[in-house]
């Protein structure tokens, strides 16, 4: 018997790609970004990790995760053989979501969301907070 399993937790690299494929499954991908250990002296390396959803786990992060959100997965890994257009052989990883839980999300998206609704739930003009005033995201990832 053998058994593996993975749990990573980092940062999603950009907007999951959510899809139904032909058979009405949904399927969202998306990767997470981890920062590697580094000796003293050397520069960190980010590790990228491609991972897929399935059916309503699938749903969950469509509807709930985005670019620079800190999340936690917990994945088996897979991998696949396919042949480039150079005719090279090469091996693809991805990581199957067993497991998520949605950690934090990135200031700009809290700052959003407190700006476009009040405490009773009805949406607010969102204008109404100064362009200024409001936090920015850098998109440059990693961290």
């Amino acid at each position: 018997m053998s058994y593996q399993k993975i749990n990573i937790l980092g940062r999603v690299g950009k907007d999951p790609e959510y899809r139904t494929a032909a058979s009405g499954v949904t399927v969202s991908n998306f990767s997470i970004a981890v920062d590697g250990w580094a000796r003293p002296g050397e520069e960190k390396k980010t590790e990228w990790f491609n991972c897929t959803a399935f059916k309503a786990k699938a749903d969950v992060v469509d509807k709930y995760v985005k670019k620079g959100d800190l999340i936690f997965v917990s994945a088996r890994m897979q991998t696949s053989r396919y042949e480039d257009k150079q005719g090279q052989e090469r091996t693809s990883v991805q990581f199957i979501v067993d497991e998520l839980q949605l950690i934090g999300r990135t200031e700009k998206r809290d700052s959003e969301d407190r700006d476009s609704y009040s405490t009773s739930g009805s949406k607010k003009n969102s204008s109404a907070v100064p362009v200024a005033e409001r936090e920015e995201f850098d998109d440059d990832i990693p961290f």
